[in-house]
């Protein structure tokens, strides 16, 4: 929008080709024109153009001495400086803004609403005035003008107006934007604070869970272990209590071990003389045992030569028996020698059985 507004503004204000070139001959072209800076009050942009005209293309000059007319050949060349006249209250000029004093075209120009308006006060108007409407229609006591050109050639205030309008909304976007960038900039490090401390956070969340977990297995190790020592105390206080009764039990067999003891030291003092007697009948034992333990040992000797005596019999009994059993074996054999001859001998008689009935 603001490229085709651009565009059109300056065709709107290209004075010619012939212009152009006389202006810059005279290093005129960089000065400004009388559009330039000129804010007119809103819905009054065509009733002010109107006035101007051409005369908005105007290059402002300090003063028209020294100027070479002579090289100007083609083209509409306005040239203006400042100067001032006398206003009327209420005029067009109090419609608009504008460095340069414009009473000289708008000082006796009357802003009405409408075309009727204009055409109905105009009968009233004094040597010089004249009345615009709203709507660009400008009257005077003998004249009345509408200016109605091209998109290009029209509307340059109102354009020039919106342009600026549209360029202070664009500088006021870029400033917001460039705000926006920073809010942007801000937000995306408040971003990676916040995920730094999400990180953060997330590692501590891991560490509180990691010594949870720790301290889980530490409280289940200590239950555990509580478990064991429980249990271990129920058995000590079970032993404990065995060993109270077993306690109890011993002292009272105690007791009555002492009352044993003390019935055995009085049987002692009782004994003492049976003793005497005992400790003779041990001497005269042991003799007799001496002597029993001599006729052992002998007896013992005797059975050792009869036990050589026997294993030498035994020895002989051994030898005895294998000679039997060589007979036996022997025998057996010869027994067999015989059986098998007398087959031989049968085996024998049968081929002299044949010749002899043969023979008779």
């Amino acid at each position: 929008r603001i490229t085709s507004l651009e565009a059109l503004q300056q065709a709107a204000m290209d004075p010619g080709k012939g212009v152009s070139e006389w202006l810059r001959e005279h290093q005129l072209d960089q000065r400004p024109r009388l559009a330039e800076g000129l804010r007119v009050e809103p819905g009054w942009e065509l009733a002010v153009e109107t006035v101007l005209s051409a005369d908005l293309q105007a290059v402002l000059l300090d003063g028209f001495d020294g100027l070479d007319m002579g090289g100007f050949e083609q083209g509409d060349l306005r040239l203006v400086s400042p100067s001032t006249s006398i206003s009327i209250a209420g005029s067009l000029l109090d419609k608009v803004e504008s460095a340069t004093d414009l009473s000289s075209w708008l000082g006796r120009v009357r802003p009405v609403e409408t075309l009727d308006q204009a055409l109905a006060g105009r009968a009233a108007l004094a040597d010089g005035e004249s009345l615009i409407s709203r709507d660009g229609y400008w009257v005077g006591r003998y004249f009345l003008r509408v200016r109605r050109a091209a998109e290009a050639e029209s509307g340059l205030l109102a354009r020039g107006q919106e342009l600026e309008r549209l360029q202070d909304e664009r500088d006021e976007r870029e400033a917001d934007l460039e705000l926006q960038d920073e809010r942007l900039d801000q937000l995306r490090e408040a971003q990676r604070q916040l995920e730094d401390e999400r990180e953060q956070q997330r590692r501590r969340q891991q560490d509180e869970a990691r010594q949870q977990a720790e301290l889980k297995a530490k409280l289940s190790a200590s239950q555990a272990r509580l478990e064991q020592l429980s249990v271990r105390r129920r058995r000590l206080d079970e032993e404990l209590a065995e060993l109270a009764a077993q306690r109890g039990l011993e002292t009272e067999q105690l007791a009555e071990a002492r009352l044993q003891l003390q019935d055995a030291l009085d049987a002692m003092a009782l004994d003492t003389e049976q003793r005497e007697v005992l400790l003779a009948s041990r001497d005269g034992l042991r003799e007799k045992l001496d002597r029993v333990r001599q006729e052992a040992r002998q007896h013992k000797d005797q059975a050792h030569q009869l036990a050589v005596r026997v294993g030498s019999l035994k020895a002989q009994h051994d030898s005895t028996r294998q000679a039997l059993e060589r007979l036996e074996q022997q025998f057996e054999r010869a027994i067999e020698r015989r059986e098998q001859l007398s087959l031989n001998l049968e085996e024998g008689e049968a081929p002299l059985e044949e010749l002899r009935m043969k023979l008779e």
